[in-house]
């Protein structure tokens, strides 16, 4: 990253819990890392070609011009305490996720999200956390924007699963890192409050 790890590391430390810095990442990279989240997974290759998509990337070019990606400085981060930062993580704003379950509410916390039973009786949330019991770790990707949130772009079931769990008392060991974009400039907080996400 251009201005060196340390920077971002103390701004989001105090905010979402220990965050330890693990190294820089390229966007090829943090690309790969979404590539192997989602490629192989039945449920996404229905849905990409139920819109008309021949491939994952062909789907997720949206998305990555959509995000902007390439303009932020992305690093792996790992969560030192999973149970007290995923809870804090800011869920993006996908359009199933804001139809079903945010209402007006832009700004929640996937700990907010517990506040509608919705949530908690989604059936692939179900799913995932029986998924993420035989994982000993994973990575989602986020993206930290000027108003110092970390809003996750990628990971949204796993997120949403494990805070679930957190919140019926039966937290799950699976740890957790993030690849996190870091941007600069205010572009990255108009795309993720002000538009829906497709």
């Amino acid at each position: 990253m251009a201005n060196g790890p340390s920077i971002h590391h103390v701004a989001i430390t105090s905010e979402f819990g220990r965050i330890e810095h693990v190294r820089s990442l390229t966007w090829p990279e943090v690309k790969e890392i979404w590539r192997n989240n989602e490629e192989n997974l039945e449920h996404w290759k229905k849905y990409w070609e139920s819109q008309g998509h021949n491939s994952w990337e062909e789907w997720r070019k949206k998305s990555f011009w959509r995000f902007n990606v390439a303009r932020a400085d992305w690093a792996l981060y790992k969560f030192t305490d999973p149970s007290e930062s995923i809870p804090r993580l800011k869920p993006g704003l996908f359009r199933g996720w804001k139809k079903l379950f945010y209402g007006n509410r832009i700004y929640l916390s996937f700990a907010e999200l517990m506040e509608n039973q919705d949530v908690i009786n989604y059936p692939p949330l179900q799913e995932f956390r029986g998924f993420l019991q035989k994982l000993d770790q994973t990575t989602i990707i986020g993206l930290y924007d000027s108003y110092e949130n970390i809003t996750v772009i990628e990971g949204m079931h796993r997120c949403a699963a494990y805070t679930v769990s957190m919140h019926q008392g039966q937290p799950l060991p699976t740890q957790f890192y993030i690849a996190l974009g870091l941007g600069k400039e205010r572009w990255l907080s108009r795309m993720l409050y002000g538009l829906s996400f497709v």
